[in-house]
């Protein structure tokens, strides 16, 4: 098993916009598969504020008391660059892996 640093950003037809990320720092399988487990990240939108998050039940991004857990198929995806992914939220919008960096 590996420990990963996966950075992603939206992905707006053609266009990325690197304006809205998703940073995760999670422990990846043989497969490149999120394994079960906590794991720790952010979201970070075009005003720089920063959202931590847990991915938990492996496929929530529990943020805390002031928000509400957006569903994801981050741990349905292969994490390795290029793939894509979805947070269900309002927007519901889709990001693409643009770094992976290995510990």
């Amino acid at each position: 098993m590996t420990f990963v640093r996966v950075v992603s950003s939206v992905r707006d037809g053609v266009e990325i916009n690197r304006n809205y990320k998703v940073v995760l720092l999670c422990r990846i399988d043989t497969e490149k598969k999120i394994t079960d487990g906590e794991w720790f990240g952010y979201v970070q939108n075009e005003n720089e504020a920063i959202i931590p998050f847990v991915l938990r039940n492996q496929n929530k991004f529990i943020y805390g008391e002031q928000y509400t857990p957006e569903a994801t198929n981050i741990t349905e995806k292969l994490i390795e660059v290029g793939t894509l992914f979805t947070v269900f939220s309002e927007t519901e919008p889709t990001y693409e892996i643009e770094s992976v960096h290995t510990f």
